[in-house]
């Protein structure tokens, strides 16, 4: 499953006036998302919300375009706020998908992000029954069974 998450760290009011002034008005899935905010040091807080979920990397990347799409719209600047932003896309590797995830890459407006004040960071891990240590334990482990 490929996911991303996004963070918002700043004053309390900014942040729910930012979320008050964005997507929450139309029908994506802002509206009915889960989202936490807790307070930090400073007076600070931070802001987490899951904003899609999806097994098709290209319409994870999509989704996280629209987002941004209507961000800039909307002429929200999260730097200009003071915030501190970040989106978070967790890919689950597996070879079947490394072509399909480069090509949303190259689709995705990556100036989306620079207009919006939105940090990207990219986590990826190969999907457990790909992963290089998982087949190496799998024929560690059929070897066993097959000398004893």
């Amino acid at each position: 499953m490929h996911r991303a998450t996004l963070n918002i760290n700043g004053e309390e009011g900014d942040i729910r006036a930012l979320i008050q002034s964005l997507a929450f008005v139309n029908d994506m899935t802002w509206k009915n998302s889960p989202y936490s905010l807790d307070q930090q040091t400073f007076s600070r807080f931070d802001f987490s919300m899951a904003l899609a979920e999806s097994h098709d990397p290209e319409a994870l990347l999509k989704s996280v375009g629209e987002y941004l799409i209507v961000w800039s719209k909307k002429g929200a600047n999260v730097m200009e706020l003071g915030l501190s932003a970040e989106i978070t896309l967790s890919f689950e590797l597996r070879a079947s998908e490394q072509y399909a995830i480069g090509v949303a890459f190259s689709n995705l407006q990556l100036q989306k992000f620079i207009d919006c004040g939105v940090y990207l960071r990219v986590e990826t891990q190969w999907a457990k029954e790909e992963s290089p240590l998982f087949a190496a334990s799998q024929s560690t482990t059929n070897a066993a069974m097959l000398s004893g």
